[in-house]
């Protein structure tokens, strides 16, 4: 067999564990993707085991109005960053299949998912 069907194989027969790393600009992006992560999780069975909510990471920038002369003069802009993390546990590997596809369908534009799969026995 070759290390791709040895994984799925393993996959099937094992329960699965994926942990979701959920990043938005907006905190109402990244609550409204939460919910609906919930609301998935329900109807395919899919038990979440925990939330975590990371704190704001926040980069600022300063530019310069005016390149020529009175470099007093700046503006400054700041830009947020909101993380959460979600782990998923389910049992059979096609039930979290079919559950992720429908995830990339509904979660809006803007919303930024990692995910990271673990098998245990």
């Amino acid at each position: 067999m070759e290390n791709k069907e040895k994984v799925m194989h393993f996959l099937s027969n094992g329960n699965l564990m994926v942990t979701l790393q959920v990043k938005s600009y907006s905190a109402y992006d990244l609550q409204y993707a939460l919910r609906l992560i919930y609301i998935f999780s329900t109807i395919f069975k899919v038990q979440i085991q925990s939330k975590v909510f990371l704190p704001t990471s926040i980069s600022k920038y300063t530019v310069l109005r005016s390149p020529h002369i009175d470099k007093k003069s700046r503006e400054q802009f700041e830009q947020r960053r909101h993380t959460a993390i979600v782990v998923v546990t389910a049992l059979p590997y096609q039930e979290i299949y079919a559950w992720l596809e429908l995830l990339k369908r509904v979660i809006p534009c803007g919303i930024n998912l990692t995910l990271k799969f673990k098998a245990f026995v």
